[in-house]
């Protein structure tokens, strides 16, 4: 049974649970401005969204798209280790 223990698998364990815990602990803060109006417009077009509205629902899919586009590039830019 001894001769089935290779150190350097415990080793590469040792580095995949190091970098998972070094990703836990790093993260992305977004900061975005949206002016009064397009805020209260784009609320306006979140419950309607809410209640089943199509048009509402393509618009609110296409802010968040934005927002998935900026994390994604973020990640990209940021990902080395993998």
């Amino acid at each position: 049974m001894a001769d089935m223990f290779d150190p350097h698998e415990l080793e590469e364990m040792a580095e995949r649970l190091a970098r998972v815990e070094r990703h836990e602990q790093e993260g992305y803060e977004m900061t975005f401005f949206i002016n009064q109006n397009d805020a209260l417009e784009l609320l306006d077009t979140w419950h309607q969204a809410r209640l089943g509205e199509p048009m509402a629902m393509a618009k609110c899919w296409t802010e968040f798209g934005k927002i998935m586009m900026r994390l994604e590039a973020s990640v990209d830019d940021d990902i080395t280790d993998y």
